[in-house]
């Protein structure tokens, strides 16, 4: 099995929140978008939970607008963490499998044309599966977890990130959801702060 990184990629409020209670919210800037498209391109695939398809219903797709023309696209496959089924098989995630595979991770009973079901009781089945799956089909590069926080925190408290790379925007959620879905045991070391566009991009290594 080739070896390959899963890190994390998120925005954040201010005050640390990923997110509000069930609504949508934009916390990235335009330089933001710039920066997570390009890791998309060159991701092999992108990790997120079934609250993010429920609420963003987010295509998860490359966009060519931030790339100069000729660039190559990428477009990684779509994992879809849903263990209970909530989904429901007309979100956008599951269209453009002409353009990106989608692998959903599921006990659901429901099916969906074109779309790779598998199922795994821990953080560690999924990731050997996936892993497997993307040796299969030949997918080189990085797997990217967009989220949300209950994903997020999973995959830390299993040790099987290495990297996190925050956005935090300059917006205040006084109430929303933390990043960090419970108590983070391992040690976070900041390696880079930057400004990017109206936020700050910050760089951990775990």
């Amino acid at each position: 099995m080739r070896k390959r990184s899963w890190f994390i990629n998120a925005a954040i409020s201010f005050d640390g929140k990923i997110s509000e209670k069930n609504k949508k919210v934009e916390l990235s800037s335009k330089e933001d978008w710039q920066v997570v498209h390009q890791l998309r391109n060159i991701s092999a695939a992108i990790v997120v939970g079934s609250n993010t398809i429920l609420i963003d219903n987010p295509k998860l797709l490359t966009k060519k607008e931030f790339f100069p023309n000729g660039t190559q696209i990428n477009y990684p496959v779509r994992i879809i963490l849903d263990r209970r089924g909530r989904c429901k098989t007309n979100a956008m995630v599951f269209q453009n499998q002409d353009l990106a595979s989608t692998i959903w991770v599921t006990n659901s009973n429901a099916n969906v044309k074109g779309i790779t079901k598998i199922s795994g009781e821990s953080i560690h089945d999924i990731v050997s599966e996936v892993n497997k799956y993307l040796d299969k089909i030949n997918r080189q590069g990085n797997v990217m977890i967009e989220g949300g926080s209950k994903v997020i925190t999973s995959f830390i408290k299993s040790k099987l990130v290495d990297k996190i790379r925050l956005y935090r925007s300059p917006k205040v959620l006084v109430d929303g959801l933390p990043l960090f879905g419970d108590n983070i045991e391992n040690p976070l070391i900041l390696k880079k702060v930057r400004k990017l566009g109206v936020g700050i991009e910050e760089i951990y290594e775990i």
